[in-house]
């Protein structure tokens, strides 16, 4: 019986830290997903931001950058799928830049997967699934 790979929508600060540290807990995670233990799906939003951190903080180039984004094993979920809970999200957030992540986890039903504190308030997780890397890496096979 094929066991099916657990979906789980990653925010910015995990793919920039695998990129960063990719020894560490969030470089776990994408070995994981390259192996087929899970899968990642993310926003455009999200993509754009890890973007610029290469950018702005490890003082990548444009190209440098790019080919580690295109590079990183996520699945770039368009705005239309779920734009219609926008609204909902930013009202849940305090901090508005994250609606994105958690309009495609109200839209989905997918866990998030972030070490945003944004994402561990009682609004938030009374509606959605929230787990650290660290948690999450835990529910992998033979992690």
């Amino acid at each position: 019986m094929v066991q099916e790979r657990e979906r789980v929508i990653v925010d910015a600060n995990v793919l920039y830290s695998a990129l960063y540290k990719p020894e560490g807990v969030c470089g776990n995670i994408i070995q994981a997903t390259i192996e087929g233990s899970c899968q990642l799906l993310s926003t455009d939003s999200v993509r754009e931001k890890v973007r610029r951190n290469l950018i702005e903080n490890l003082s990548l180039s444009e190209r440098e950058e790019a080919r580690l984004v295109l590079a990183l094993p996520v699945e770039w979920v368009p705005r239309e799928a779920y734009e219609h809970r926008i609204n909902e999200a930013v009202q849940l957030l305090a901090h508005e830049a994250d609606a994105p992540v958690l309009a495609l986890s109200l839209a989905t039903r997918l866990t998030i997967l972030s070490g945003d504190r944004h994402f561990r308030s009682e609004p938030v997780m009374n509606k959605v699934r929230v787990l650290t890397p660290g948690q999450f890496l835990k529910t992998l096979p033979h992690r």
